[in-house]
């Protein structure tokens, strides 16, 4: 009772940020298959990423709110 408005919040900013997230994602894809420096650059940044835990990337979130 009372959360409509926060789950209509929430719609909201999911609407906007996973398209946003995509396209993004999309973007550096292409550009790292496309330009072999865009890749080197990218992989020291995904190699780190991958070895942390998937709680980590919520302390940001935890940070902002």
């Amino acid at each position: 009772i009372g959360q409509w408005k926060i789950a209509m919040e929430t719609m909201s900013v999911l609407t906007v940020v996973a398209p946003l997230a995509f396209v993004i994602g999309l973007s550096l894809g292409i550009s790292a298959w496309r330009r072999p420096w865009v890749d080197r650059l990218l992989q020291p940044i995904l190699s780190v990423l991958q070895t942390l835990p998937f709680f980590t990337y919520l302390l940001p979130a935890v940070i902002f709110f």
